[in-house]
C-alpha cells in the first residue's frame, strides 16, 4: 500500500457526542505510543454536547529523524490518508479534507438530527453520496452489527476501530487494539472478556 512509504499518515475521526470518537482516538494514541511512533492529535468537540460535532484528528509520523514538533496536528485540506466516520452525515463534512487516494471507514446508520424546523422533507441517503466520489470507500452498517454482537449500539466505535485496524490500517495488531480498548475504555471490558 503506498501509505507504508509515508512519512506522515493523517487520520481523521468522526461522528457524534456519546459515540467515542474521542474514545478511539485515544486508543490509537496508546497504540502510537506502544509501537514507539511519535503521533500529534487534536479533538474539536462542535457545542460540546451529546449529538454534537465531535472531530478526532491524528497525525503518525513513520519516520522517526522528522522532527514532529514543527508540525500542526490540524490536518490540511486534502490530505487525509484514513475518515472513520461514525456518523455519515459528519463524514461527509469532511469531504473537503479527501484526495483521490483516501481511505473512507462509514457508519451507514445516521443519527437523527435533533430539531424541530418545521416540516420533514425528503433527505438525501449520505451513503450514497459518498459512491460518486473518487475514494475507496467501505461503508457498512456496524450499528446493527454491535445489537448483533453485543446486544447494544455502545460498541460501534469498537467495531469500527477493529475493522480499520484488521483490513485497512494493519500497523498495529488487532490483539493489541482489543487489549488497549479494554485500558482505555473500561466498561467495555464486559463485553470483550472474551477476546482479550
Amino acid at each position: 500500500m503506498a501509505w507504508r512509504k509515508q512519512q506522515i499518515l493523517n487520520l481523521i475521526i468522526v461522528g457524534v457526542g456519546g459515540q467515542g470518537v474521542a474514545s478511539l482516538l485515544k486508543v490509537i494514541q496508546k497504540l502510537c505510543i506502544a509501537a514507539d511512533l511519535s503521533a500529534q492529535s487534536s479533538l474539536l468537540k462542535g457545542g460540546a454536547q451529546r449529538l454534537g460535532t465531535v472531530t478526532g484528528q491524528i497525525r503518525i509520523f513513520q519516520n522517526r529523524d522528522l522532527d514532529h514538533f514543527n508540525f500542526s496536528p490540524t490536518i490540511p485540506a486534502g490530505r487525509c490518508d484514513f475518515l472513520i466516520g461514525l456518523e455519515p452525515w459528519e463524514a461527509l463534512r469532511m469531504h473537503d479534507r479527501l484526495s483521490a487516494d483516501s481511505v473512507v471507514l462509514v457508519n451507514s446508520q445516521e443519527t437523527p438530527f435533533e430539531s424541530n424546523r418545521g416540516s420533514k422533507r425528503e433527505q438525501a441517503d449520505p451513503a450514497k453520496l459518498f459512491l460518486i466520489a473518487p475514494e475507496q470507500i467501505h461503508i457498512h452498517d456496524f450499528t446493527d452489527q454491535s445489537r448483533q454482537r453485543f446486544a447494544n449500539n455502545a460498541m460501534v466505535n469498537y467495531l469500527m476501530g477493529e475493522f480499520f485496524i484488521t483490513h485497512l490500517f494493519p500497523l498495529f495488531s488487532a490483539t493489541d487494539f482489543t487489549k488497549t480498548f479494554v485500558q482505555t475504555v473500561p466498561r467495555s471490558a464486559p463485553q470483550l472478556q472474551s477476546l482479550t
